[in-house]
């Protein structure tokens, strides 16, 4: 009970006092109280010793207030339980309290057996849930063939206008394009997905670190058949070597006798076994000009066939943002933020104007990001624009029935004057005076907009030292 913290709104004083007196004195809960059901919000948000696992709220007066409680409760703490205080025999209070989200209701003056079993049976249902959301993000985390390529709509469309599920395959496309996940993707629906997928990058290695990763020799010999311990790593499944054009001719022939040869490897003889090693090889050149500057060994590209994917620039693919942009705020959410629900229309439009010169690896970045500092309940506009560069200026951006203009502050480099990534504090700071400067100072305003509490927004003031004026 010593690590459990109740919250009891009630606007009641002597009922809230019993109440108190009750939870902490007798059932050894920590209780946080307040007679005002606006504060319920704002008292989640606050550092706890340890986190309210339930909330006891009086739901016979205000009734205001408390339909827009119970609707942000749903909205931004979905499994925390309520229990609803009535009066003793309205049955109306009660019924209303029920379809609005509460586990259950106490008529008052509360006995203490019942509001001990009563908050007993809520904070288990609580704790149960917790325990499904927090199962469920591990194996998100640990295996993320739950999302791929089932939920990537863009890696879904390519591998069904490229439905290679066996054999070689080169995939070219530029820098950050998503070049290994695609592989990873067709390396996870192929009869190989429960065997190793082992991944190198060729184009920042030297020839000879290249070819001793590869074959396990110092030096070039043609007659060296024999697997290094990478790629023995990769028996039965799949190779993948991003920057195959930086390779040597003499090493891509060397590549595909080996793994021609890794086909009678002893180890892969018991029956049902996959067969050698699949090769998947990626290029940020497109094939026509590889084939233009020979680039590629005659025995690769023979090897490769004519399994190839061409994966375009974001910039060229605006209509893969969407989905992309969902997709990673629904990944990361399920990681990092369970409380985040989704992304907004009006910061989807603002992602679709900037043009990702770092691809689809400077989107996933950003939404990872704005996913792990967002305190709402959907990653709005705001929650986006710190970590857009800030030479960047959206245009127009229409939002529902208006038309309102995103400007950047000029005061807001994501890097200092050495050139190292400034503190989460500095950035943090200018955006709030940012928002205190767009909103003329309307504290209301600068908290809503930016996703957080008033009590929150105060807070942050005054460890940040800002004067409102």
């Amino acid at each position: 009970m010593l690590n459990t913290t109740i919250i009891v709104a009630d606007s009641e004083v002597e009922s809230r006092k019993a109440l108190v007196q009750v939870l902490e004195g007798v059932l050894g809960y920590k209780v946080v109280g307040t007679g005002q059901h606006k504060d319920i919000i704002d008292l989640l948000y606050q550092p706890h010793e340890a986190p309210p696992e339930a909330i006891l709220m009086d739901v016979a007066s205000a009734s205001a207030e408390v339909v827009q409680v119970f609707s942000q409760l749903q909205a931004r703490f979905p499994c925390l339980p309520v229990i609803a205080l009535t009066d003793y025999g309205s049955m109306k209070q009660a019924t209303q309290a029920l379809e609005m989200g509460a586990v259950e209701y106490l008529a008052r003056p509360v006995s203490h057996q019942r509001l001990k079993v009563s908050v007993a049976n809520a904070i288990r249902q609580y704790r149960l849930a917790q325990e499904v959301s927090r199962m469920r993000r591990e194996q998100a985390t640990r295996n993320e063939m739950d999302f791929l390529p089932s939920h990537n709509s863009r890696q879904r469309r390519f591998m069904g206008e490229y439905n290679y599920k066996e054999g070689a395959l080169l995939i070219s496309g530029e820098k950050g394009a998503g070049k290994e996940a695609l592989a990873r993707a067709y390396h996870r629906v192929s009869e190989r997905k429960f065997s190793p997928f082992v991944s190198i990058h060729c184009a920042a290695l030297a020839e000879t670190q290249a070819w001793t990763i590869l074959f396990g020799e110092k030096k070039a010999d043609e007659n060296n058949h024999k697997l290094s311990s990478k790629l023995l790593g990769a028996l039965s499944g799949t190779l993948y070597i991003n920057g195959v054009d930086s390779l040597s001719k003499l090493a891509q022939r060397q590549l595909v006798r080996v793994l021609q040869d890794s086909t009678h490897q002893p180890s892969l003889r018991r029956k049902g076994e996959n067969s050698g090693i699949r090769l998947m090889v990626a290029s940020p050149l497109p094939m026509e000009l590889l084939l233009q500057q020979g680039t590629l060994a005659p025995e690769l590209l023979d090897h490769i066939g004519h399994q190839v994917v061409s994966l375009p620039a974001l910039r060229h693919s605006i209509d893969d943002i969407d989905s992309l942009a969902e997709y990673f705020t629904e990944r990361f959410a399920l990681q990092e933020n369970p409380m985040l629900q989704g992304i907004t229309p009006e910061a989807l439009e603002l992602l679709k104007i900037y043009d990702w010169p770092e691809n689809v690896l400077e989107l996933e970045r950003l939404i990872f990001r704005a996913v792990i500092s967002c305190e709402d309940t959907m990653l709005h506009v705001p929650h986006l624009l710190p970590y857009l560069p800030t030479s960047f200026v959206p245009s127009q951006i229409e939002g529902e029935g208006q038309q309102g203009v995103a400007i950047r502050s000029g005061r807001m480099p994501l890097t200092n004057a050495h050139g190292e990534v400034r503190r989460l504090r500095e950035l943090e700071s200018d955006m709030i005076h940012f928002a205190l400067d767009f909103y003329d100072g309307r504290i209301s305003e600068v908290a809503r907009k930016l996703g957080i509490g008033r009590s929150t927004l105060y807070r942050k003031l005054n460890e940040l030292d800002i004067k409102v004026a």
